[in-house]
This record gives C-alpha cells, sequence and structure tokens, in this order.
C-alpha cells in the first residue's frame, strides 16, 4: 500500500521525509519493543558480543542507542493512548490505535456506528492515520 498524506484541508499535513520517518518507526513499533527488552533482559550476553570495549566504556556505547529506542516507544506510545481515549466514547469494545493504523478493515468495523449499515470512509482513515504520524513527529520534535 502506498503511504498517502490528504493533503487538502489536512492541518496534519507533514514534509515528506518527516512523513516517511514517522511511517517506518510505527511500522517498527514491535521489533524497537523486542530490541529494547533484549537489550535490558540480555544485556550481560550483548555487551560480551561486542568486542574491544572497556569495562567502563560498554555504557557510552549502548545508552544513547536505549534512549533512541526508548523515545520513539513512548512517542507512539503518547499517540496510541491518545486515540485510545478520543474513541473511548464512541467504540464499546477495546479499540486498539495501532491496529487501527496499519489496518483498514479493523477501523473500519471498529469505528462503525451500530445504527448505520456504512462503514467508515478510506479518507477518514487516512486522515487518522495523518493525525496519528502528526502526533508521535510532534513527540518526537521533528516538526
Amino acid at each position: 500500500m502506498r503511504n498517502y498524506q490528504i493533503k487538502k484541508n489536512n492541518p496534519y499535513v507533514l514534509p515528506h521525509n518527516v512523513y516517511m520517518q514517522i511511517m517506518y518507526i510505527i511500522k517498527d513499533y514491535e521489533r524497537l519493543k523486542e530490541e529494547l527488552k533484549y537489550i535490558f533482559c540480555e544485556s550481560s550476553n550483548y555487551f560480551n558480543e561486542i568486542k574491544n570495549i572497556n569495562k567502563n566504556n560498554k555504557f557510552t556505547i549502548i545508552t544513547p542507542r536505549i534512549s533512541i529506542i526508548n523515545s520513539y516507544i513512548s512517542s507512539v506510545n503518547a499517540a496510541i493512548n491518545y486515540f485510545e481515549t478520543q474513541y473511548l466514547n464512541r467504540i464499546e469494545n477495546y479499540f486498539d490505535a495501532l491496529k487501527a493504523f496499519h489496518n483498514y478493515e479493523y477501523f473500519s468495523i471498529a469505528t462503525a456506528k451500530e445504527t448505520s449499515d456504512e462503514c467508515t470512509s478510506k479518507s477518514t482513515w487516512n486522515r487518522y492515520r495523518c493525525k496519528f504520524s502528526f502526533i508521535v513527529a510532534k513527540n518526537l520534535n521533528l516538526i
């Protein structure tokens, strides 16, 4: 699927390079969580794999990586929490904001009104994705 931003009447339009960075961060969210867990749980094995490092210097290599991964995860979590609270009043069941970002069918069914036979349009889903990515970019101070 193409990564499409609605440009007309959309206050959440990002520059293309920033938008693509955010898309890859969001798509990589689960792997980033696993990598952070691996670094914390298997840190002794991780440090043994790295060769030619002084014992005093090993944390200077790993700490920036942890902080970057943690900032990515926390910014995506902030967007997830924002949308889950926004859709809490509208949806009776649990709303998975990250799944709705990736999957139009889930978003359409989750946000559809019970009284209506129609589902949410694809443009609404694209606006949701734009706002989600805008919140992540704002939390990462990329805009």
